[in-house]
C-alpha cells in the first residue's frame, strides 16, 4: 500500500464553539481526581462498543483510564492495549474514515509521530486507534466501516513498543491533547474482570467474545 498523509476535510466536523452553533461542550478533566469522578460506566451489553482486536484474541491492558500521575492518560478515558506488531485492529464500532496517518516509520519514537486512523460514528463521537503499522492503515479517507472491520494493523510508531492506544472523543476537534474530551466507555465483548467502578482494569488481560 502506499504511503498516505490525509487530515480532516470532511465539512461540518468541526464542533461548534458558542452561540447558536450548538450546544455548550464541557471542559476536559483538569486532574485525575476529577478524570475519575466523570468515570460512568454504561452497562456492558447496553454499549455500542467492541474491544478493537479479532474474536477469539486477548490482549493485555497496559494503561487504563484516569491512570496514575505521570503517565499519558492521567486527564482522560483512553486504553493502550499491547500486542505483537501487526496485530489486526478492528472498528469498535460502524462509521465513516475521517482522518489517517501512516508514513512514520515503526522506529521512529518521537511523541507526534504516530500513525493513526478516525472513525467517525452516527454521533458525531469518534474512535480513535494511534500507533499503527508504517503502510498499516488498511481503509481509506471517506470510507465506511462496520463494527468488526478491519482497519489496519497495530505498529509502535510515535512510541517505544508495539501497542494500541485507544479513545473515543466527545466530537471532531476535541482529540488534541491536553483540551480532548474523551468518553468513558464499556465493551460489549469484553471477557475478563472490571475495577470497581465497571472499566477495564489496568494489568489485566481481555478476551474478545462474540460482538452481535
Amino acid at each position: 500500500m502506499s504511503s498516505k498523509i490525509w487530515l480532516v476535510l470532511v465539512v461540518g466536523l468541526v464542533a461548534p464553539s458558542c452561540g447558536d452553533q450548538g450546544p455548550e461542550l464541557p471542559e476536559a478533566p483538569a486532574t485525575r481526581a476529577e478524570c475519575i469522578q466523570r468515570a460512568v460506566f454504561p452497562e456492558p451489553t447496553s454499549s455500542p462498543y467492541c474491544l478493537p482486536f479479532a474474536e477469539g484474541s486477548a490482549y493485555a491492558l497496559t494503561q487504563s483510564y484516569c491512570s496514575a500521575p505521570g503517565r499519558s492518560h492521567m486527564n482522560r478515558f483512553a486504553w493502550d492495549f499491547a500486542g505483537p506488531m501487526g496485530t489486526e485492529i478492528i472498528a469498535v464500532r460502524g462509521g465513516v474514515v475521517v482522518e489517517l496517518r501512516e508514513h512514520w516509520p515503526d522506529t521512529d519514537t518521537q511523541g507526534g509521530h504516530e500513525n493513526m486512523v478516525a472513525v467517525q460514528h452516527d454521533d458525531e463521537s469518534l474512535s480513535i486507534y494511534i500507533h499503527m503499522m508504517k503502510d498499516g492503515v488498511l481503509v481509506e479517507l471517506g470510507d465506511t466501516v462496520p463494527r468488526g472491520g478491519l482497519i489496519g494493523w497495530m505498529g509502535s510508531s510515535g512510541t517505544g513498543f508495539s501497542h494500541l492506544h485507544f479513545m473515543i472523543c466527545l466530537r471532531a476537534g476535541l482529540c488534541s491533547s491536553p483540551t480532548e474530551i474523551t468518553l468513558p466507555v464499556s465493551y460489549r465483548n469484553a471477557i475478563g474482570p472490571l475495577d470497581s467502578i465497571g472499566g477495564l482494569a489496568e494489568g489485566e488481560e481481555y478476551l474478545a467474545g462474540a460482538c452481535n
